[in-house]
């Protein structure tokens, strides 16, 4: 099957390759192909192994935190698993996802390789009852052995672990001690199984015997936990599930657990202490039982709860019984009848988070955990070259790349060099060639340079003088040589010609190849002028070249904007014109700079606060000068309303106590040339924000019982500026540290809805002012009325009590009273039972609105200044009545 594979892939990556040569674009060698931004690749466990996902354990299903547990990891399909892994699921590991370093112990109890279908189990060094526990799942390593450590997936404490999912022959324990079983009779051993597969025990002759050993003699003495899975079908029978005896001569039993004839759970030590259980059994499902003695106590647990209350019994007495699946021998070869999966034996008491949480992890595993999509390892290809010559090495398509992706490698050799060979992870001079990704890759390839070439040098002209090169040949190629020409007395170098041209000497030559330099001499000397700036030079005479001693005039004109500054060269100073005797070839060069431009200040503004003082105000920032010159500050006005100071770039300015307005002061600055500028500097002086009022006068008050569950809150606020806005958040709840459930709210009231009956409410209001500053209010309780207390419950949410309206809006709380200014809008919350019928307005004692459309209200006009007393009677659909009352001040 794998030369299949191979011969499949050596295939494609030819053709590939034959594409990649005509079609694909170009890689530049000398390039490393991982993109460096890939995370992946950053903190990946081994990259040996490709693929990876997250499995997240719901930390809502674990009771408690847990070390050491022991998870099941089931997954009915899974075609990535089905693809990559080995058939046998060797590859498969676990590692820790808080470090990506920790590799899990962990058994395979079951893998298809076809399916990916997987029962494993994987110890846990901490799960977590708070947050989720990740770990990652690797797999696709084809090559490696198995992963599985057994033994030391399962902590110290277990003495049997039986998954029950061998077909044949022993029985293996998976714990350390080995304590395998022996099975009897003619039990169908390929029964469904709760996890995997189980054992069906037919009630006539079917048990296993696991041996007594140093590891069980001693186990249930002190304190010992035992489990199982059970499906039993013969009601109203004893049925031995797990025991500890002998039968015979001198018989003994340590312990008997398993279902009685009421169908109930029962737990016995030494033939004699007992504990039924709670709940009778009569179906056919699958439940987990568990036998638990503390050292003082036995308990049983059915489904991972508490079956019956503990029982105080004497410590189990230690024999050499076996451990009998199936059976009691003590008790005249009583017989377990039904299937039984995943038999534990543990040397302490387990705990009660510990029992609930395997049986939320054993009963539903896949809502125990949930498992992420599958990541791919991205392996880098990394090409590079060699050797004495030079060339490209490219590879196509680029990286980075995906395992098993088919990548086609070529070299090229630069002219003047051969390709000599790939090394790395290609061999050979073959090129291109295909390279599968399994892994990170590099490729070298070599090249070697040709040597052997001449340079000819000579010389021509009317005049005299020497050329030379460095270093000597014969030559390799590419390598560099320097050539220089030397003119005699009398004489002026006037350019080689050949393999380059030009005046400049002393000149590189690339040697790819044999090379002929020409030097040519003339009889003069020369005369070059070079500007630095802008401007020009005029030469009187203005000759090709000159005699020896010869006196030639230069006269500089600098360009518009433009300053003459100084000769250099073989003519020094700032004389314009100047003379300059040839006694040689000369090199003058004229310096021209730039006309300097005044600096620009620009006007800036600052805030500052009442009372405040030296407040830094940076007036340069904003400045600019055209010739880039640094800037200063020469000088600094006083303002009219404060005191300005100034130390470097900064001008601190303090206002005059007590002073809200405007001010300014005018600042002038230097480039250090000449140039001046000036600017001015407005400043606002702010008053000091006071933060809002705190909330006060809360309606409910504070602590108030049997509140109606129609109510609706309210209180004071306010700020003491009064020209701020104030804005009020409301956190409203059940529990002493309140949500927000309303934000940015300029009312003092909120409706929180119909609530609770008889719960306790807590809440508080935070108020924020136009300035960012804020306010928090104390933290008010109230608790409402209880549910029996009637029917039909009716509140008048507007005007509140002890509060001031002006029209339909709640100004403040007052300390008493109820004061309407203009018209009101009132309205009433009504809840019922049995439905609302109607609901009445009463104005001194005169019905004026019956109203059965919620929201229920009543527009008041009232042209009467006076003392009114407003009454709402509500109806239920059962003839129920109830009513609420509020005595108002009409303005």
């Amino acid at each position: 099957m794998q030369n299949d594979v191979n011969k499949k892939i050596y295939t494609f990556a030819i053709m590939f390759t034959l594409v990649a040569v005509l079609f694909f674009p170009v890689i530049n060698s000398q390039e490393n192909l991982t993109n460096p931004l890939l995370l992946e690749n950053i903190n990946w466990w081994n990259t040996t192994w490709p693929y990876r996902k997250l499995i997240t354990i719901d930390h809502t299903k674990v009771a408690s935190d847990l070390p050491d547990f022991t998870v099941l990891i089931s997954i009915s399909s899974d075609t990535d698993l089905a693809t990559r892994a080995q058939d046998d699921g060797d590859d498969i590991t676990f590692v820790l996802y808080s470090d990506n370093t920790t590799q899990l112990n962990h058994e395979l109890e079951l893998f298809n390789g076809t399916t990916g279908n997987m029962v494993g189990w994987v110890k846990i060094p901490s799960l977590s009852s708070t947050i989720d526990t990740k770990i990652w799942l690797y797999y696709g390593n084809s090559i490696c052995s198995s992963q599985q450590k057994v033994a030391a997936t399962w902590d110290s404490h277990y003495v049997i672990v039986h998954h029950l999912e061998e077909k044949s022959g022993t029985i293996y324990d998976s714990t350390q001690y080995n304590n395998d079983g022996t099975s009897y009779g003619e039990m169908n051993r390929s029964a469904p199984g709760k996890i995997d597969g189980g054992y069906y025990f037919d009630q006539m002759n079917d048990y296993i015997d696991i041996a007594n050993s140093s590891s069980l003699y001693h186990a249930m003495e002190n304190a010992f936990t035992v489990e199982a899975w059970t499906k039993t079908n013969n009601f109203g029978t004893w049925r031995s599930t797990v025991t500890k005896d002998t039968g015979g001569t001198g018989k003994t039993s340590e312990f008997w657990f398993g279902w009685a004839a009421s169908n109930k759970l029962d737990f016995k030590f030494n033939a004699g202490s007992d504990l039924y259980g709670n709940t009778s059994i009569t179906d056919t499902s699958w439940h987990y039982i568990v036998g638990n003695f503390n050292g003082v106590e036995m308990r049983l647990f059915l489904d991972g709860t508490s079956d019956n209350n503990p029982v105080s019994v004497p410590k189990v007495t230690p024999s050499n019984g076996s451990v009998n699946l199936g059976l009691t021998k003590y008790w005249g070869d009583n017989y377990y009848g039904g299937s039984l999966d995943e038999v534990r034996i543990s040397n302490i008491a387990r705990n009660n988070s510990w029992l609930s949480t395997s049986y939320k992890n054993q009963n539903n595993p896949e809502s125990f955990i949930s498992i992420g999509s599958e990541e791919l390892y991205q392996y880098t290809l990394t090409l590079t070259n060699s050797g004495t010559g030079s060339g490209t090495i490219q590879a196509s398509p680029g990286g980075p790349y995906s395992y098993g992706t088919v990548v086609t490698i070529w070299a090229n050799a630069s002219v003047g060099s051969t390709f000599a060979g790939f090394s790395g992870a290609l061999t050979g001079t073959i090129t291109p060639q295909p390279l599968v990704m399994n892994g990170n890759k590099v490729v070298n390839a070599q090249f070697t340079l040709q040597s052997g070439f001449t340079l000819t040098l000579t010389i021509s002209g009317t005049g005299s003088g020497t050329i030379q090169a460095s270093p000597g040949g014969p030559y390799s190629y590419g390598t560099v040589v320097t050539i220089w020409a030397n003119a005699s007395v009398g004489s002026t170098f006037a350019g080689f010609s050949g393999a380059f041209a030009g005046m400049i000497t002393p000149q590189p030559l690339v040697m790819n190849g044999n090379k002929v330099v020409n030097a040519q001499f003339t009889l003069g000397y020369s005369l070059t002028i070079t500007i630095q700036g802008s401007g020009t030079v005029t030469k009187n005479p203005d000759q090709p070249s000159y005699s020896y001693g010869q006196v030639v005039n230069l006269t500089a004109h600098p360009s518009t904007g433009w300053i003459f500054d100084h000769w250099t060269g073989n003519l020094t100073g700032n004389q314009n014109p100047a003379t300059l005797s040839i006694n040689g070839n000369q090199n003058v060069t004229a310096s021209f700079i730039s006309e300097n431009k005044p600096p620009v200040a620009v006007n800036d503004s600052a805030m500052v606060f009442e009372n405040s003082s030296n407040n830094s105000i940076d007036v340069l920032t904003n400045d600019y000068d055209l010739n880039g010159d640094n800037l200063t500050i020469l000088s600094v006005t006083q303002p009219l309303h404060g005191i300005s100071s100034q130390i470097g770039s900064y001008v601190y300015y303090t206002p005059l106590t007590s002073y809200i307005g405007s001010d300014s002061f005018q600042y002038n600055i230097s480039d250090g040339k000449g140039g001046n500028s000036s600017a001015t500097v407005v400043i606002t002086v702010k008053p000091v924000n006071t933060p809002p009022n705190m909330p006060s006068y809360p309606n409910p008050d504070d602590g108030e019982n049997a509140v109606s569950v129609t109510i609706d809150l309210g209180w004071n606020g306010g700020d003491p500026n009064p020209d701020d806005t104030v804005l009020y958040d409301v956190y409203f709840g059940t529990s002493n540290s309140p949500p927000k459930v309303r934000s940015n709210q300029s009312a003092l009231s909120y409706d929180p809805g119909i609530l609770l009956y008889n719960t306790s409410f807590y809440w508080k209001i935070v108020a924020w002012d136009n300035h960012g500053a804020s306010t928090t209010g104390p933290l008010w309780h109230f608790t409402t009325q209880q549910k029996n207390e009637e029917k039909i419950v009716v509140n008048i949410t507007r005007p509140l009590n002890h509060s001031f309206y002006l029209r339909n809006i709640r100004l403040f709380s007052l300390p008493r009273n109820t004061i309407v200014f203009g018209s009101i809008k009132i309205t009433a919350k009504v809840t019922a039972d049995a439905g609302v019928d109607r609901v009445e307005f009463y104005i001194d004692g005169k019905l004026k609105k019956t109203d059965t459309i919620p929201p229920y209200t009543y527009h008041w006009i009232t042209l009467k200044l006076f003392k009114h007393n407003i009454m709402v009677q509500a109806y239920d659909n059962h003839g129920n009545t109830a009513s609420d009352e509020l005595t108002v001040f009409k303005l």
